[in-house]
């Protein structure tokens, strides 16, 4: 008998040590069963397993005091997921902001919420039962273009403004990264670069498309949204040609090679540019013909010389030839500098 006290003993001791080992939590003992309050007190909450390894949090009821409502991302360390049946059934709220962990909003969410005029829903939101909004009679939904939540918002005749960012004209290619400014609105209000939004781009140095990404910061931190731009060819007639000096008569086809460059940089032939040539066998005026490729379109003809070989003075003009193309190379790396400093 007293093996079997002593084993019982053991058993409540132990139990009695793993409970008081558990982390403490809070119960709203006037709420239902296996709701809890939140640390600030603004909530009530249950938690449900999202997935094997993750619990996720559902807000039950809105108990605090605010008119102008920032649903948090998290709740004591969980994730909100969802917001529940009449969680602010008839409360005297003026506006909402659903961030972008929401997944969905139960029926009858904001039900009679009748002095409520701004609901800011993130693209995060897949679900929302039909009388979510039932009698929120001055309601208006702000979310993204083309978002769940914007047909929704139409599907149920409920005024609707989006986060829009304006269209972006072509630009012409520069060589550098092309950052245009861009123009963003929510319904009537243009927002501002910086407190409102930032703004990020890629693939936007070489002709095609680039992109724009937007995200909204701040109270439009749930928003988000993508543009693109394209990006057009520059006429080859902008690049500068360093003069060609003049060519001594061979008898065969003379096909000198150009230094062409824009924007302080040397271009490539046959990325860039492709060359033709005509008239450039017998002494007289040939032609140079550089077709742009790539970055650049059109085409542009220059000239040089093919002479006869000079004996006297034909050194002399050639180190002057020489020189001439060396002043040219200088001022096609001056402006690559300058180029460089301006960025």
């Amino acid at each position: 008998m007293k093996k079997y006290s002593k084993n019982i003993l053991c058993i409540v001791l132990c139990a009695i040590t793993a409970v008081t080992a558990l982390p403490f939590v809070t119960l709203d003992i006037s709420a239902e069963a296996g709701v809890l309050t939140s640390a600030d007190g603004n909530w009530l909450y249950r938690l449900f397993g999202y997935t094997v390894n993750s619990i996720c949090a559902e807000l039950y009821r809105y108990t605090g005091s605010d008119k102008d409502v920032r649903i948090p991302e998290s709740i004591d360390g969980y994730d909100v997921l969802k917001i529940a049946e009449y969680c602010f059934y008839g409360d005297d709220i003026d506006e909402v902001a659903i961030p972008g962990t929401v997944a969905s909003i139960e029926q009858n969410a904001f039900a009679d919420s009748e002095k409520l005029e701004k609901a800011y829903i993130s693209d995060s939101v897949t679900a929302i039962a039909d009388n979510a909004f039932d009698n929120c009679q001055n309601l208006t939904i702000y979310c993204s273009e083309k978002s769940y939540v914007y047909n929704y918002a139409k599907s149920n005749n409920i005024p609707v403004s989006t986060f829009v960012v304006a269209y972006i004209p072509n630009q012409v290619y520069t060589g550098n990264a092309i950052k245009p400014a861009v123009r963003v609105t929510m319904g009537e209000n243009e927002l501002s670069k910086g407190s409102d939004y930032t703004v990020s781009y890629s693939d936007n140095v070489n002709v095609g498309t680039a992109y724009v990404y937007i995200s909204g910061i701040n109270d439009y931190k749930m928003f988000s949204s993508t543009a693109n731009f394209t990006i057009i060819t520059r006429s080859i007639c902008e690049a500068s040609v360093i003069r060609i000096p003049d060519q001594t008569y061979t008898g065969s086809e003379i096909r000198p090679t150009p230094v062409v460059s824009f924007n302080g940089k040397i271009l490539r032939e046959g990325t860039e540019y492709t060359l033709g040539y005509s008239s450039n066998i017998n002494i007289g005026t040939a032609k140079i013909t550089i077709k742009g490729k790539g970055n650049f379109s059109g085409s542009a003809t220059y000239v040089f010389n093919i002479v006869e070989e000079q004996v006297d003075g034909g050194r002399f003009r050639k180190i002057l030839e020489l020189c001439i193309t060396a002043l040219q190379y200088l001022k096609i790396i001056f402006e690559a500098t300058i180029s460089i400093f301006r960025r």
